[in-house]
Formats: C-alpha cells, sequence, structure tokens
C-alpha cells in the first residue's frame, strides 16, 4: 500500500492503466476516493489528467491526518475499473533522500552510496520496501513507530468502559487492517458513532487501549447491528525514537543492494577463514541478517508474552 504523509502537501496520484499487463491510452479516466470508514473524500467521475502514454494522474489535496484511503479509477468509455489503496500517515520512517545518502561514512563519495542511483532504485522502489518496513517494525516490536490510521468495529458493552483489543480492524468495506500496535499510543480519535449515531470524541477518553464515555454508555449491540460501535482513530509515536530510522535504513540497503553472497549461504571461506552468516529464524529467531538490528528488536519488543 503507497503512503503519504499528512498535512504535507498535495500528492499527485498516479495510475498507469495495464490491459493484458501492458500500459494502454484508454481516452478518459475518472476518480472517485473514499477514505476507511466509506465517507467520500474525491467525489465520483471527477476528472484526471490522460498522459497519453497510458497513465493518468490526479492531484489530491492535502490530507489532515492519518486514514486508509480507496480510489476508484473508471474508464468512461466501458466503465472498467481499477482500485487502489493509499495509506495516509504521520510521519516516514525515512525519506527517498535520506535512503540515497545514507552510507557508514557520512563522507562517503557517492561511488560509495548504494542507494545513490535514481536509475538503478527508483523512487517507488524505496517507497515500496519503506511501506514494508513499516509494517514489519509494527510487527515485529507491536508498537507502530509513525503515526497510523486505524477503524475498530466492536460490540458495546452497556457500561462506561470499552476495550478496544475486543474488535476487529477492518475497513467500511470489511478489508481487514493489518495493525498489531494498534493498542499502543493512542494519539486521537477521530470518530465515533453508536448504532449509527454520531458521539463526540470530546465525549470519549482514552485510558491506555480503553475507551471510557463521559456522557453514557456504550450502548448493547442488536440483533441487527452486532457491531454496533465504530472508532476510527490515530495511533503511534508522533516522531521518530530510539535509531528506529537507522534500524529501518539498515534493512533497507540489506534487502535493495544484491549481495556477493546467495541469500541461503549460512558460511563462508574467506582469506580471515571461515566466517558464518546470520540467518532469519533459527535457535535465536533473528528477524534479519543484522545482527545490530537483531539486538535493537529484542530490546523494543512491546508484543504481549503469550502463556
Amino acid at each position: 500500500m503507497n503512503q503519504v504523509v499528512a498535512n504535507a502537501g498535495s500528492v499527485t496520484l498516479t495510475l498507469t492503466w495495464y490491459q493484458s499487463g501492458t500500459p494502454t491510452d484508454v481516452n478518459d479516466v475518472t476518480i472517485g476516493i473514499v477514505d476507511g470508514n466509506g465517507t467520500v473524500v474525491v467525489a465520483a467521475e471527477t476528472e484526471t489528467t490522460d498522459n497519453d502514454d497510458g497513465t493518468y494522474t490526479y492531484v489530491l489535496a492535502d490530507q489532515a491526518t492519518p486514514k486508509i484511503l480507496v480510489a476508484t479509477w473508471t474508464d468512461t468509455s466501458t466503465g472498467d475499473t481499477r482500485v487502489e489503496r493509499l495509506e495516509v500517515v504521520g510521519n516516514l520512517l525515512f525519506t527517498e533522500n535520506q535512503a540515497r545518502t545514507f552510507a557508514a561514512k557520512a563522507d562517503a563519495t557517492p561511488a560509495l552510496k548504494p542507494l545513490a542511483s535514481s536509475t538503478e532504485y527508483p523512487d517507488a522502489v524505496i517507497a515500496d520496501e519503506r511501506a514494508r518496513l513499516t509494517d514489519d517494525f509494527e510487527n515485529w516490536t507491536g508498537r507502530s513507530w509513525i503515526p497510523r490510521y486505524s477503524r475498530v468495529v466492536l460490540k458495546g458493552t452497556n457500561s462506561y468502559s470499552l476495550w478496544l483489543g475486543e474488535g476487529e480492524c477492518k475497513t467500511s468495506d470489511g478489508y481487514a487492517l493489518h495493525r498489531p500496535g494498534r493498542l499502543l499510543d493512542i494519539a486521537e480519535i477521530l470518530s465515533v458513532t453508536v448504532g449509527g449515531v454520531t458521539v463526540s470524541a470530546s465525549n470519549v477518553e482514552v485510558d491506555g487501549d480503553t475507551l471510557v464515555r463521559t456522557d453514557g454508555h456504550w450502548s448493547s449491540p442488536t440483533v441487527g447491528d452486532p457491531f454496533n460501535v465504530v472508532v476510527e482513530y490515530v495511533y503511534g509515536l508522533p516522531y521518530l525514537a530510539d535509531g528506529v530510522d537507522r534500524m529501518a535504513l539498515k534493512l533497507l540497503l540489506d534487502r535493495l543492494v544484491p549481495s556477493a553472497f546467495p541469500e541461503r549461504a549460512l558460511s563462508a571461506e574467506t582469506d580471515f577463514g571461515n566466517t558464518r552468516f546470520v540467518q532469519p529464524g533459527g535457535p535465536m529467531n533473528n528477524r534479519t541478517r543484522i545482527p545490530e538490528v537483531n539486538e535493537w528488536l529484542v530490546a523494543h519488543d512491546r508484543n504481549p508474552v503469550l502463556w
């Protein structure tokens, strides 16, 4: 899922229209965008720009808060559609420029900066891997290192308190959101509805991973509405902490830059003798091939202990 940053200005969305695996100019294409709660962000049938090469663009206005966006691009002549999902986040683990200039030595020449070439490593390749790393770090540590969006559907308790851990994390169209860190670092309640009726976010207090209403009970569900409470919120750390950006950049290089050794190699004979490689998994349950990153992940693991 592509990521853009909230409060960072407008962004140009680009879609390549493929037919049988080939970019194809299909003339007029419109776009419509809704968020993870199904609210319209860009009205359906909004015009896009045809670049006459099978690609279409639309300038999306700045988004104020983290959210999930679902964009539907439509060929007006046939009604054929293409759907893409976009995540608006509160920060990035690193920028494309930081990735290109990252090296072991601060004064390294361009030749020693592995990702310096935008031809070999286009921005889109770096951005795609950054999105994967964002998910990986949250999965490995149990917390999000950047502000992210969550939407949870729950059953009312007929009491003042409601534990978010009881809910299912998914968008309004039923797609699951991979959010293992959603119970930590809850920063802002975006919206709340109970039985389809809006509850003011100012009437909801956050107590760790529990929501407390100050104006009444969380009504019990009904037969026709079993998951009667819907909560949208932002969670995650508001700034890059504890060197997570450096760990992410190290992993980026490890994943993108080819190694002289096969990925499955366990050891190699060198001028210094037999060298053993770190491998993910194994008796140490390493997450990566980099010892420094593995140690960092162990020290920052907030996943619950299962007995």
